[in-house]
């Protein structure tokens, strides 16, 4: 309707004079105001002057209309729950439309971030799949009814993004996967340094649908600390496309974009949380990146940055937990980290990933399962998980069990390295030397000569009584320390398994000084088993905490 002018405010009431009032009073997104405002009656007023026009609202008049539409019928009742009775909801890649491969870090970059604003809004009532699972059906064409019955979901969110310069162009529409009926579908455009106000616009629609308050202050303000530059959040979705890569390669790439947004715009929170992550997994001992006291210490600061910025980032929490046990050996302090971590966003896997081992290198296996659990129900496909459970069973000396995750997991992605220096553990445990060594020969492969893989060779051909060819691994290790390609913990581990205790133990020393993170693993790593009758082994454990 057109009004004259404004009439006063009933006592009490404020005038809202612009979208962006009315949208903050609502606790929504401007987008989702105006489409109310068109579709369900919210009483806005329009005034005319001259050629111009203005909108208005009276704050009394809209607490009225949303109580009023409170009381209405509620929306479809969910397809799927899982046991906790939440509702299951799958984002499933959203399409490049951009013509160029070259933009899939951007389309991927937006799934993630949908995967992760979702999944931290109503973790009681709604369950997010992780991003891992999600990304197995990218470009395949699967029909959404197949797709909810594999991931256990009630619903897929999918949609496609093309990006034009400062601007994105995106699609989304909700499915019901028992029926395959789409219940709503919508279009956005918007700057790129707006895109959060797509989010909280699929957001808001999809807790309509599904009769859910998804948005509140608390997450609006969450969503704020996300507002940045266009060229800003470019970079950030360029460094979390490498770093999923889960390589060295490209945990090193992932660095300079994570720095070139924070460059760009240093008060961006999720720039800061990837470079915590990224400096994580560089020192962690699997990738041998960094060295340990160089590389946690960044960690930390970026994490602590992260949260100084949005202290809902539960990433960064998460991370945070990564290094007290790691590096730190502050077990309780990462205890408290994830569980405020879980808090935030209980739908974060890679966190549930984390937690799991930090349980398991402490020695309570039945709980680190219980974790590892919890992360397979939200990321059902990963073979990331599967990994995890194999380590799991790895450390609590099943081997068998752990055998058969971890070929599980090299049947989802056979070119995973990691999974399959595990296997070579576990074959030389289980007394299987020849599939130990061709074990070795793919990671080398996959990974490249480097001294992780000479360490676990090494202490192979000791324990299959091959000593020359283990002097051979432990002479190119000693090689490697002069020139800083290698660590004390791996010379420990090779003259461990050779039986040399003294030298042994002398190495652990220096790893301890050098803060190496792989003596988190000491309680229960196998290879360290020719140590623990040793009276100097206790004392070590009771340093790190584990005792």
């Amino acid at each position: 309707m057109r009004d004259h002018g404004p009439p006063p405010a009933a006592a009490g009431a404020q005038h809202l004079d612009s979208w962006g009032e009315i949208a903050a009073h609502l606790h929504r997104s401007t987008s989702t105001v105006q489409r109310w405002e068109k579709h369900e009656g919210l009483p806005v007023h329009r005034m005319a002057h001259s050629k111009l026009g203005s909108i208005y609202a009276i704050s009394s008049e809209l607490d009225a209309w949303r109580e009023a539409r409170s009381h209405r019928a509620p929306g479809p009742a969910p397809a799927t729950t899982v046991p906790e009775g939440r509702i299951t909801l799958a984002v499933l890649p959203f399409q490049n439309l951009s013509g160029s491969a070259e933009q899939d870090y951007f389309s991927d970059g937006v799934t993630e971030e949908l995967i992760t604003h979702l999944g931290r809004l109503r973790p009681d009532r709604l369950a997010v799949i992780a991003r891992t699972s999600a990304m197995q059906y990218k470009n395949t064409g699967k029909d959404v009814r197949a797709i909810g019955a594999e991931l256990g979901v009630g619903y897929v969110l999918e949609g496609s993004v093309r990006r034009g310069g400062d601007r994105v162009r995106a699609t989304a529409q909700l499915v019901d996967t028992s029926s395959g009926i789409q219940l709503w579908a919508e279009s956005y455009d918007q700057a790129l340094s707006d895109f959060i106000e797509i989010q909280c616009a699929i957001a808001e629609r999809v807790g309509d649908s599904l009769s859910i308050q998804l948005l509140s202050k608390q997450h609006f303000a969450h969503a704020r600390a996300r507002h940045t530059t266009a060229e800003t959040r470019d970079e950030y979705l360029k460094g979390r496309f490498l770093w999923n890569r889960r390589t060295p390669e490209g945990f090193r790439r992932a660095h300079e974009h994570f720095e070139a947004a924070i460059q760009l715009d240093a008060g961006f929170a999720p720039a800061h949380a990837g470079l915590a992550d990224t400096y994580a997994l560089l020192g962690f001992w699997v990738y041998d990146g960094l060295p340990p006291q160089r590389a946690f210490p960044l960690a930390r600061k970026a994490a602590e940055q992260a949260l100084r910025l949005d202290p809902g980032l539960a990433e960064a929490y998460a991370t945070l937990g990564f290094v007290h046990y790691e590096f730190d050996w502050d077990w309780d302090a990462a205890d408290r980290c994830f569980r405020r971590a879980f808090e935030l966003n209980p739908s974060y896997a890679t966190g549930r990933q984390w937690y799991s081992l930090c349980l398991a290198l402490q020695g309570r296996s039945a709980d680190a399962l219980d974790e590892i659990a919890r992360a397979r129900e939200l990321d059902v496909l990963s073979y990331v998980v599967d990994f995890s459970v194999a380590w799991t069973h790895y450390l609590a000396h099943d081997y068998e069990t752990a055998r058969q995750y971890c070929v599980r997991a090299l049947e989802n992605n056979p070119d995973f390295p990691v999974a399959h220096i595990l296997l070579a553990a576990i074959h030389c445990f289980l007394g299987q030397k020849a599939a130990a060594f061709r074990e070795h020969d793919v990671y080398d492969r996959l990974a490249g000569v480097n001294a992780v893989g000479i360490t676990f060779r090494a202490s192979h051909h000791a324990q299959a009584g091959e000593r020359r060819q283990a002097g051979q691994g432990l002479g190119e290790l000693q090689n490697r320390m002069a020139t800083g390609r290698a660590h004390a913990w791996q010379l420990a581990l090779v003259h461990a398994n050779l039986g040399h205790v003294d030298e042994a133990f002398a190495a652990l020393e220096r790893a301890f000084e050098e803060r190496s993170d792989m003596l988190a693993y000491l309680k229960v790593e196998p290879h360290w088993d020719p140590l623990r009758s040793d009276r100097r082994f206790d004392e070590l454990l009771r340093r790190v905490g584990l005792a």
